[in-house]
């Protein structure tokens, strides 16, 4: 059964007429005009118009790098049908079967009965899901209020794909020797991919569309594209998305102890001293850059491990189910979002190992990519990190250079509304002193909090977002203290406490409204913090990622060359949005307290804030605001 539904989803995944990403984290999309786009739009100018108030419309056509498929770009995605899409497609297709996905709830076997009375055929039940082969006529009479499914796949059933006598020779893509390269071919080629299959020899040869001497994904994207009719270049030069053949399996939510929740503020300290400049605004997310140590150090051992394990505050371990639950735990509604998107890239022909994929899919639901690693790659890996930053980070790589063979990138999305928003009248025309002694005007947030942070050298606010998960904690340093001299005063017990136990007192607030942009390499602040051996071409050990062997192999020992890291903040009357990415680049070579006067805490010099999650305390964000111009 396992096999089977690897091979529905593969099917799914290469399938040139089902155009429907299954997931949208697994799916991004790029604009392409070409003249099977034009035929394709001409053809199926209507079939997708069925909703009285005409939402659908085409404006260019698609295609998903990530699942490899066309379509017609839909304007508002919002209202898409798939049961839709599914009645226009067999209206199109007539003489075509389908393989429908149906996830039910209830009576299963019931269902398969009755459908099988109907004359449909039950291909396999797996769980709450039912597949099933019908035709175009049965498509059209299935009732539309449980076709919860999608269309899988324009093609006959298994059963008739076994029938299909193999050929003693074949030609290039014509795997089944009907003449002609087709879906079934395509079929057959995923089969043989997955291991559910054996090719004879001729249909091994005619399998390997891009003459490398071997039988890839490379040539199953090939063979798409030459039954599209749309071969242009050489296949390699696309992105294939692996993350079918690495479905993540469910973790455990697990309670994070104290001395994990002190390693990750230690680190989220020490990332920022490492990187903050005097005078300069820095910020940084200990969230997004721990995420794709964490994915890295799963492919680390040794010296290697040993030194990501302590600057991470912790062992993979305890630490890949942490960083699980602090994912998955994080609020996601209209009011207060935090998304979290990990994806692998590899080069093609680079040998991974899948245990090292499996683990990152399991703990951050990693995407994995088989690219070529030229400019459309960086491209895409740009595209990918706009898309999953809610385009707060529209670029993270400006190129990719000679002997990188992998990338492991978190991309972050923060957007909250506050608790309680800034009214007209409590937004005024202010001055900011700046580090460099100049005024700079700014707009001014009034407002009375409760939550009082403090210690021997700052005063501070805490103030909530929507749903209370969130809070932004702002620190003012004593007059005469410079943001970066207060950060190397702090410790992480300490900065803990005040996050974790704030007074609960009024306090008269005032704040600045500020936006900014900030990028750095995090090669030095890392090293600094002790992360030596990773950065090592001759010492790094991550074996755990390649099948290759450090011992025989030296020219393809996987080092890290770069951690590159860009975050975004705008700090509004309405709310915060914070957006981050983090790539590794792997290269070869409450009780009210007794009344008193109001303390107040006024932002109009430079100051320290974070981003907090207030179940654990740790910051998502943080950094320090010099100057708001």
């Amino acid at each position: 059964m396992k096999k089977l539904t690897a091979l529905l989803t593969s099917m799914m995944l290469l399938a040139c007429m089902a155009a429907v990403p299954v997931q949208a984290a697994h799916t991004f999309e790029t604009a392409r005009t070409d003249d099977y786009c034009k035929e394709l739009l001409e053809t199926c100018s209507d079939c997708y118009s069925l909703n009285a108030d005409g939402v659908y419309t085409y404006t260019k056509c698609v295609y998903h790098t990530g699942t490899n498929m066309f379509e017609p770009y839909i304007a508002n995605p919002g209202t898409y049908d798939r049961s839709d899409l599914l009645l226009s497609l067999a209206r199109i297709h007539p003489e075509s079967k389908f393989l429908v996905k149906i996830d039910l709830h209830g009576d299963i076997s019931g269902e398969a009965a009755r459908l099988a009375e109907n004359g449909i055929k039950v291909d396999s039940v797996d769980g709450n899901t039912l597949y099933a082969v019908m035709n175009a006529e049965q498509v059209e009479n299935f009732p539309a209020s449980i076709m919860f499914g999608y269309l899988l796949s324009l093609a006959p059933s298994e059963e008739e794909v076994q029938e299909t006598p193999a050929p003693a020779a074949v030609t290039a893509g014509d795997l089944n020797g009907d003449g002609k390269t087709d879906i079934m071919d395509v079929i057959r080629l995923n089969k043989a991919l997955l291991g559910v299959e054996k090719l004879t020899d001729a249909q091994n040869t005619a399998a390997d569309l891009d003459n490398d001497g071997k039988m890839t994904s490379n040539d199953a994207l090939a063979l798409l594209k030459k039954i599209l009719g749309t071969v242009k270049q050489d296949p390699v030069e696309y992105t294939v998305n692996l993350s079918a053949s690495y479905t993540a399996q469910d973790s455990y939510k697990v309670r994070i102890d104290e001395k994990t929740i002190l390693g990750q503020t230690k680190f989220a300290l020490d990332l920022l001293r490492k990187t903050a400049k005097a005078g300069e605004n820095t910020l940084v997310s200990p969230y997004s850059v721990s995420q794709a140590l964490g994915m890295t150090a799963n492919g680390a051992k040794g010296a290697t491990l040993e030194e990501m394990e302590t600057v991470l505050g912790g062992s993979m371990d305890t630490l890949n189910p942490a960083f699980y639950t602090m994912r998955t735990k994080a609020s996601n509604n209209e009011y207060a979002k935090l998304s979290t998107a990990n994806s692998i890239w590899v080069k093609n022909g680079y040998p991974v190992r899948s245990d090292f994929l499996q683990k990152n899919a399991d703990f951050y639901d990693a995407d994995a990519f088989a690219a070529p690693f030229n400019e459309s790659t960086k491209d895409d890996i740009n595209h990918w990190v706009n898309e999953k930053t809610d385009h707060m980070v529209p670029q993270i790589l400006d190129k990719i250079p000679e002997g990188v063979r992998m990338y492991l990138i978190n991309a972050v999305a923060f957007d909250a509304k506050w608790e309680k928003q800034y009214q007209e009248n409590k937004v005024r025309d202010d001055k900011f002193t700046a580090a460099d002694g100049k005024k700079q005007d700014v707009k001014m947030l009034y407002s009375d909090e409760y939550f009082y942070l403090a210690d021997a050298h700052a005063t501070g606010v805490m103030k909530n977002y929507e749903g209370g998960q969130f809070g932004f904690a702002a620190l003012l340093p004593e007059k005469g203290m410079t943001p970066e001299a207060y950060l190397e005063s702090l410790t992480p017990e300490a900065l803990h406490q005040m996050l974790a136990e704030p007074e609960n007192t009024k306090v008269k607030t005032v704040m600045p409204e500020f936006s900014y942009d900030f990028g750095t390499l995090l090669n030095d602040p890392l090293k600094k913090m002790g992360m030596n051996t990773a950065f090592d071409e001759e010492r790094a050990d991550f074996s755990g990622m390649t099948d290759f062997s450090a011992d025989t192999d030296e020219m393809l020992r996987l080092y890290i060359s770069r951690v590159i890291h860009k975050t975004h903040i705008e700090v509004s009357p309405v709310g915060t949005r914070a957006g981050a990415a983090a790539a590794v680049e792997m290269m070869t070579e409450c009780a009210t307290a007794p009344q008193e006067p109001p303390k107040e805490v006024v932002l109009d010099r430079p100051f320290v804030y974070m981003i907090v999650d207030k179940n654990t305390s740790l910051p998502i964000f943080i950094g320090t605001l010099n100057s708001v111009s």
